[in-house]
């Protein structure tokens, strides 16, 4: 077997592919420990021609002074950890591996092992990925303090509550929108904190000119330091579209409302004692407890 095979994470072009790109390195061993398949990614970290490594003892390629990968446990359908290889030149590579088990039809079991080559360091961009992944992340996402006055909203939770980050930095949910819903969220905000059990709520929301109502998961977790200390709480709300509210949660949007659902969307209602209502004049049904 010396051509080289294509594995996943490898695709055909790779041979042509930037030098300076990352990669994944792959090969096949055997339940007998040998080499049974050499990809281009491999030949590319460890120097190697197929022809060189295919049908040999995997176990050559550890660095002298290496020592051995650790035993899998019987059963064990993947592996992980880090092993010293011995480059083509001699010189000691440490080398990252994640090993999957396969058994085919016939019985035969091999072991599928990449590693992910990185290309040259680019400028630190882990700070503004994660920046993005908040900011425009497809579900609402808020973090309040332990305090819980508001810390982050992403551009999602601003529309929502058409007020911006500024301007909801440093007050508690129960000021920045105080109704029941608030309330009852912000209660449970405070056992995440105390317990760092997460909480769930589920509400119904009819938006502004859309007709029936549109269905909401709001979930509160404990974001914690490194000591494990809970330091503040993520509130991530889904929007459930296409879910049909149940006939119940509709009675009791009715009821908590003071008024009929088939209102005029967007007319101001009075607020009154239990009403519950969300962002821009929204009414919320949650399930009863």
């Amino acid at each position: 077997m010396a051509q080289l095979p294509t594995f996943p994470g490898e695709p055909p072009q790779e041979t042509s592919a930037s030098p300076g790109a990352a990669y994944t390195a792959t090969a096949t061993i055997g339940e007998d420990g040998v080499v049974t398949e050499w990809g281009e990614g491999a030949r590319r970290l460890l120097g190697y021609e197929p022809s060189e490594v295919v049908g040999r003892p995997a176990a050559r390629l550890l660095a002298e002074d290496g020592g051995a990968v650790p035993a899998v446990e019987p059963g064990r359908e993947r592996w992980s950890g880090t092993a010293a290889l011995r480059h083509r030149d001699g010189r000691r590579v440490e080398v990252p591996l994640l090993a999957h088990r396969w058994t085919s039809s016939g019985g035969t079991v091999k072991w599928t092992v990449v590693s992910a080559v990185p290309g040259p360091a680019d400028p630190p961009w882990e700070a503004p990925l994660n920046e993005w992944a908040f900011a425009q992340s497809p579900c609402f996402l808020a973090v309040f303090d332990a305090d819980l006055r508001l810390l982050r909203a992403n551009t999602g939770m601003q529309q929502t509550l058409a007020l911006t980050e500024e301007q909801m930095r440093g007050l508690r949910l129960t000021e920045i929108a105080p109704d029941p819903v608030s309330d009852e969220t912000e209660r449970r905000m405070r056992v995440v904190v105390e317990t760092g059990e997460p909480q769930h709520l589920t509400a119904f929301v009819p938006l502004p000119g859309e007709g029936p109502e549109h269905g909401w998961e709001t979930s509160l977790a404990a974001l914690r330091d490194r000591d494990g200390r809970v330091r503040a709480v993520c509130l991530a709300a889904h929007d459930r579209a296409g879910h049909a509210p149940h006939p119940e949660h509709l009675r009791l949007a009715e009821e908590l409302s003071g008024s009929p659902r088939n209102s005029p969307p967007g007319r101001p209602r009075p607020r009154t004692p239990g009403r519950r209502t969300g962002p821009a004049g929204s009414t919320v049904s949650t399930p009863p407890r």
